[in-house]
């Protein structure tokens, strides 16, 4: 095996756990409990200090951060032959660092939404098959297989796809909005799921397993604030007219 297998092993065991480890204690760090009622779970990684996620409304997730990264996970089955159309509303307090997403060190963003898909053995290529059994070992059967990341931040082009630096082959950021979209507004977005993993990963998904929300300062250290609302799946007849 080579090391770019073992990176993939790593970010990917990092990322896509559903289960989070114990939070670690940093000022402000908050994770409401109205969030856990809800279905929400931490997702916090080794030696990095936590976002604070809090309620702000029955379907607003507020996310603080500070010098920080983590993220929240929910259980979000659904059959994407019925419901392809992802749906949310977003606002940030402050304009986003002007990131380089493909780039490890560099690849700060302002708010995320993450789509998670289930792991798909007739679909995975011979990397991901390999290392299927460590990642259940240590995740768990349920730990999914691939994601599209819809990002609002860094500096490409709204609409550009960009490869993950974590994950290879295996995961794919989309931006959404950039540096260069204001904040204090909010903006309702609308994305075809199956759309995007085919232009990605060349095949259909079948369903959606895990949506994920997070923030990343840890590289620029900035303090920002996020909202997130709305998170929905639609039918293809609730598709915006441009």
């Amino acid at each position: 095996m080579n090391k770019k297998y073992f990176a993939y092993l790593f970010g990917f065991c990092a990322l896509l756990v559903a289960v989070a480890s114990p939070a670690r204690s940093v000022v402000d760090a908050v994770f409401d409990p109205l969030l856990a009622d809800r279905g929400w779970m931490e997702v916090n990684f080794d030696g990095k200090a936590p976002n604070s996620f809090r309620s702000c409304g029955e379907s607003c997730i507020k996310v603080i951060t500070m010098d920080s990264v983590s993220m929240i996970s929910k259980s979000f089955p659904e059959k994407l032959a019925d419901m392809p159309l992802l749906s949310w509303e977003w606002m940030l307090a402050q304009k986003a660092p002007r990131s380089d997403l493909s780039r490890k060190g560099m690849d700060d963003r302002a708010i995320a939404v993450y789509v998670a898909f289930p792991y798909d053995p007739k679909r995975a290529s011979l990397a991901e098959v390999l290392f299927r059994p460590v990642v259940e070992l240590f995740k768990g059967k349920n730990t999914p297989g691939r994601v599209i990341s819809y990002v609002w931040g860094g500096n490409a082009k709204r609409g550009a796809f960009v490869e993950s630096p974590y994950f290879g082959g295996h995961g794919i950021i989309k931006v959404v909005r950039n540096a260069d979209d204001k904040p204090r507004t909010w903006f309702s977005e609308q994305v075809n799921v199956v759309e995007d993993y085919q232009k990605f990963f060349d095949d259909a998904p079948d369903a959606v397993s895990h949506i994920l929300i997070s923030s990343d300062s840890d590289d620029t250290g900035v303090v920002s604030m996020a909202y997130v609302r709305k998170i929905t799946f639609q039918s293809l007849s609730a598709k915006k007219t441009e």
